[in-house]
């Protein structure tokens, strides 16, 4: 099932509880189940949207507290990815459009945190299917995706438009490759977190898709 297990078994040949032929069938089992499984979790949003609604069949008819669809409120701007970067972003565009602005995090710890200093911060997270499913998106006018890890910005970007999102999408990267990546992907704009901190990127951003 996993390298854990195959550590087990390991000691448990060391010791003598299993015959030494055991370490060999386990270390075959999981190099093929690890052959079987890569290919199919690279592909597993493609694969469950493909499904989907076969799968809903399954569905118990009593929705979880987690499936019920998320309030946005009267917000307008989204910002998903409530770090160093996410917060700058969120003071600023706050100054400017008020409580029109909502921050999205995954990190519960993160999210009470920045309750705290008084920002509007609600669960969430981008890299999961199901979440944009839920998302209520036609009151939004721009979303702006300051999450670490370019695989999830680049994740968010494609559900947004396969949502039908009409708005501006605005992205941070890394590196320059990754730019050229979210500006293919469809993204109004992106931004280089090293050139400028949180409030930059909002700059950046407001002119570049030309908001006051």
């Amino acid at each position: 099932y996993s390298e854990f297990g195959l550590l087990v078994a390991a000691i448990s040949a060391k010791e003598g509880w299993l015959g030494p032929e055991w370490l060999i069938i386990l270390s075959l089992a999981l190099t093929f189940s690890f052959l079987v499984a890569s290919p199919l979790n690279s592909r597993s949003n493609t694969i469950y949207d493909r499904y989907s609604l076969r799968l809903k069949r399954f569905e118990s008819k009593t929705r979880h507290p987690d499936d019920a669809e998320i309030n946005v409120g009267d917000a307008q701007i989204l910002i998903f990815g409530m770090g160093r970067i996410g917060s700058g972003a969120y003071d600023t565009a706050r100054e400017r459009h008020g409580d029109k602005v909502l921050g999205v995090d995954y990190s519960e710890k993160n999210i009470e945190k920045q309750r705290k200093k008084g920002r509007q911060v609600i669960s969430g997270d981008a890299t999961d299917f199901d979440f944009w499913q839920k998302m209520p998106l036609d009151t939004i006018r721009l979303i702006m995706l300051a999450m670490p890890k370019h695989q999830a910005n680049m994740f968010a970007l494609k559900e947004l438009r396969l949502a039908g999102f009409k708005g501006q999408v605005t992205a941070t990267a890394v590196f320059d490759d990754e730019l050229k990546e979210l500006e293919n992907a469809g993204a109004s704009a992106a931004y280089n977190i090293y050139a400028e901190a949180g409030a930059g990127y909002a700059d950046h951003v407001c002119r570049a898709i030309g908001m006051r």
